[in-house]
């Protein structure tokens, strides 16, 4: 219910004027985040010390607590900041960028290149192919150079765990689902072989497929189907236009990998993307 009273106040109520006055705090409240991120990298954080106690310098966690859910919520504002005029956001991009690779997370990191590579197609497209290779051949020497960034962390077990609870330990409801809520809960009870302390599947998709079933997935897709083909009819492409459909993609990115979905600080910014599209096709 929160989810559709978002979207019908969004697309009832604001104008393009509107959305650029949110675009325009989301960027300057992001510089917060940036500063927090940097007191931790200089151990001077005094509100997570407790998650890390046994280590002598803090964890770059950013402020929900977690690296890669920071890494995410930077690449999320890094389409924010890259389309802003003005000299501060190209520096404050760049440092964010540092942060995000930082956290070693490689979800964060393939958002980050994604956000990267669209913003050198709209704005700087003869450098395309330039900087894509460039960052192709960076990302291969951190694979070698580092294996750990291949590490899974426990997610292609656990997602083969959850596979077949959903072919056969989902009571056969693999149309319509388990309901809202069905993978925390299962959580909680302890099943034999349920990875653990995973209560999210860290891939939204799939925990669509579980708790909504067939026809939960389908709609989901079609509605990232339909907002995409909303964006390709707009009349001409802006800054904002181009600011959204970047959220849009770190988003869709990060979703198969973790559970931004599942956290309203960063779901958030998800659906100012999404609903910020119908506004300008709404105003033409």
């Amino acid at each position: 219910l929160a989810l559709m009273a978002f979207y019908l106040a969004a697309t009832t109520q604001w104008t393009h004027e509107v959305l650029e006055d949110i675009l325009t705090w989301i960027a300057w409240s992001g510089l917060a985040l940036v500063a927090y991120g940097i007191l931790q990298v200089l151990n001077l954080d005094q509100f997570y010390r407790w998650v890390d106690g046994f280590k002598d310098t803090d964890t770059l966690m950013g402020t929900i607590g977690n690296p890669s859910h920071f890494g995410t919520h930077l690449s999320l504002l890094l389409s924010v900041w890259l389309w802003r005029p003005g000299r501060l956001w190209p520096w404050v991009s760049a440092v964010a960028c540092g942060l995000i690779l930082m956290t070693r997370s490689s979800a964060a990191v393939l958002a980050m290149a994604v956000v990267l590579a669209w913003w050198l197609w709209q704005q700087h497209r003869r450098w395309f192919g330039v900087g894509v290779g460039v960052g192709c051949a960076a990302g291969l020497s951190l694979i070698l150079w580092q294996s750990d960034w291949l590490n899974t962390h426990g997610r292609w077990e656990t997602w083969r765990y959850l596979w077949d609870y959903y072919l056969v330990g989902n009571g056969h409801r693999q149309i319509t689902g388990a309901g809202l809520g069905a993978v925390i809960n299962e959580s909680m009870r302890h099943l034999p072989g349920w990875p653990n302390l995973w209560s999210h599947a860290h891939n939204e998709y799939l925990q669509v497929l579980i708790e909504q079933g067939v026809i939960g997935l389908g709609l989901v897709c079609w509605g990232i189907g339909h907002a995409i083909w909303t964006w390709v009819q707009l009349p001409r492409q802006t800054a904002m236009s181009s600011t959204l459909a970047g959220m849009g993609l770190a988003f869709l990115i990060a979703a198969p990998l973790n559970f931004p979905a599942h956290l309203i600080v960063l779901a958030s910014l998800g659906l100012v993307a999404y609903c910020g599209i119908y506004v300008l096709a709404a105003e033409g």
